[in-house]
């Protein structure tokens, strides 16, 4: 049990640090550089596995749906772009706190135009 409340606590602390380091990386970075530093050192060794593991499915996929692999591969890149931007404008408190409500949010969205009903034991999740 004391590993789960480990476990617990130091995603709470890593979660709650990294605006603050965000916000210290911005000093130096712009938000571009900051995606690419983040992101390219692991795509380039995620496309390199791949490669290696699932070639045949990869370049099927690739031929199939290209427009949805570069969708895909650019999502979260720009997510974090997007987050960059307006760190440097908030502060990082705020930008938790932003970050933080969406999915209460999204979910005050969905319910207000009805097309979503959530269960009282799943709203408990938010």
């Amino acid at each position: 049990m004391n590993k789960i409340y480990a476990a617990i606590a130091f995603s709470v602390i890593s979660w709650a640090l990294a605006f603050q380091v965000i916000k210290v990386a911005l000093k130096e970075l712009t938000p571009i550089e900051l995606v690419l530093l983040r992101h390219l050192p692991l795509a380039i060794g995620g496309v390199f596995y791949l490669l290696l593991q699932q070639r045949q499915k990869i370049i099927r996929l690739v031929r199939e749906n290209p427009i949805l692999v570069l969708i895909a591969a650019s999502f979260i890149p720009s997510y974090h772009w997007f987050l960059y931007k307006g760190q440097e404008r908030v502060s990082p408190a705020l930008a938790a706190l932003i970050v933080g409500t969406s999915p209460l949010s999204t979910f005050a969205m969905a319910a207000l135009t009805r097309y979503e009903h959530l269960p009282l034991k799943k709203l408990w999740g938010l």
